[in-house]
């Protein structure tokens, strides 16, 4: 974002600079795809095979975390089919689509069969290191009482994830 400045050589006394420090622009761009499939048969977080790394240039820098998931489910029986994903910076949690009080990043009520969708996941992290960082995506089934599965990148399909490095 450009604001205008004091500058007694222009003719109105002001000119418009760029913030210090070069905030706001992206320094640099990574990204990674995956077609390795992974299924998911568990209510607790499992990593999938969505993941990249990147070196922040500085500690105040923030990362973007894009990542659209290839995802299918599977259920023999008839009933509701509940999930959600989650971005994992090394082995902490950043962000959960999902909440406590039940509401999840995927659900098909009266679902009985197979079904391909992609499932996009964004967060604005910040954190606070130029060590290598690796992001990853996990994700869960809400309930295991049936016979379900969620299969990430179905029949070799692709994820990606992009990490966007922001400068502070």
């Amino acid at each position: 974002m450009r604001r205008f400045v004091a500058d007694s050589s222009t003719g109105t006394g002001l000119k418009w600079a760029a913030p210090a420090g070069g905030g706001g622009k992206v320094l640099q761009v990574v990204q990674a795809t995956t077609n390795t499939s992974t299924t998911i048969n568990s209510t607790t977080y499992s990593d999938t095979t969505i993941s990249a790394s990147i070196t922040p240039t500085a500690s105040t820098s923030k990362i973007l975390v894009m990542a659209n998931c290839l995802m299918s489910l599977d259920s023999s029986n008839q009933g509701n089919v509940y999930g959600a994903l989650q971005i994992v910076r090394g082995s902490t949690a950043v962000f959960t689509q999902s909440t406590s009080g039940g509401a999840q990043s995927f659900a098909f009520s009266g679902f009985n069969g197979f079904i391909a969708t992609t499932l996009p996941i964004t967060y604005l992290d910040s954190p606070a290191t130029t060590s290598s960082t690796t992001y990853k995506i996990q994700a869960r089934l809400h309930e295991t009482n049936f016979s379900r599965s969620l299969v990430m990148q179905y029949n070799s399909a692709y994820s990606v994830i992009t990490l966007v490095e922001i400068g502070a």
